[in-house]
């Protein structure tokens, strides 16, 4: 057993990670869609179809083979869609949300996946608490969780640091508070706390923001990519998409965050040129995120 103080050490001092040390997964000249990364989505609900939809298309821009949806049936045929490039599976629903019934349903397709991301759009009930608490202690494979995924989480008061996977937390402050059940933390006092969190939960762990702060308790990343039109509805959701990708694809759950940050903050940087901080939506992103990726490629 460790002495206190390097105990302590460990927790607190962490390796700066720079954007130079980090490298996109490459790509086989025998590729093919299922040994480019199977990522399957639980998301979306009656009243947040595009939740879903959105990380699926930015989880498919990052160099996913393949993206299953599983969302609410009642969503099903909007997540459908988007785009003729996603599978979408209609999950078991009651007034728009997806229930305990489903469980065996997504067993199947984890079985299938490479990496599972959770919680875009899902909304927030009792069987959602049950089933998310469920996918985190349980699902053998990479789990990325965003959104109400992390708020089913919280409400069900769930042990984060029971898992069987690598697992990566994608909050934004107020997500971070609850996470941690301290509603008085500053955006300050939250990038103290990240790597000391992310190491007694074994996870990767971002808070997003301006110059979101990436950490799995050794390792630490500040990005420097992003602006503030990228506040809006529907970004965080393009994120979890492109770090399930990356991961996916064979990356480390803390290098696939870093650059997943970095290349969604490029492609908002690239967006915000044509249509300013105030028009700047979400599929703004996804439209850049290739153009992003490829320069990042050119760079290494």
């Amino acid at each position: 057993m460790l002495p206190d103080r390097l105990v302590e050490s460990k927790e607190t001092v962490m390796n700066q990670i720079e954007v130079s040390e980090l490298s996109l997964p490459a790509r086989d000249g025998n590729a093919h869609k299922n040994s480019c990364g199977h990522v399957v989505i639980l998301g979306g609900s009656q009243s947040m179809s595009g939740a879903a939809a959105l990380t699926g298309l930015s989880a498919l821009r990052a160099g996913a083979g393949l993206v299953t949806v599983l969302t609410s049936a009642d969503a099903q045929p909007i997540v459908a869609s988007f785009s003729p490039c996603l599978m979408v599976v209609p999950l078991p629903s009651d007034f728009g949300l997806i229930t305990g019934e489903s469980r065996g349903l997504i067993r199947q397709y984890i079985e299938k996946a490479t990496v599972v991301a959770m919680g875009p759009g899902l909304g927030q009930s009792g069987e959602l608490r049950q089933l998310t608490s469920w996918l985190y202690h349980d699902c053998e494979k990479p789990l990325v969780v965003d959104a109400d995924g992390l708020n089913n989480l919280s409400a069900a008061g769930c042990d984060l640091s029971l898992h069987n996977n690598e697992r990566i937390l994608t909050p934004h402050l107020g997500e971070f508070r609850r996470l941690t059940a301290c509603q008085q933390l500053t955006i300050e006092q939250a990038r103290d706390e990240l790597g000391k969190f992310a190491s007694s939960k074994s996870v990767t762990c971002l808070i997003k923001g301006p110059r979101t702060l990436v950490s799995d308790g050794e390792f630490s990343f500040e990005n420097s990519t992003g602006n503030p039109g990228m506040a809006t509805a529907g970004c965080g959701d393009v994120l979890t998409g492109i770090v399930a990708a990356l991961v996916g694809q064979g990356m480390r759950s803390f290098d696939a965050t870093a650059l997943g940050v970095y290349l969604h903050g490029a492609a908002g940087d690239l967006a915000v040129e044509k249509f300013g901080t105030r028009s700047l939506i979400a599929t703004d992103v996804i439209e850049n995120l290739p153009t992003a990726i490829n320069s990042f490629a050119l760079q290494a």
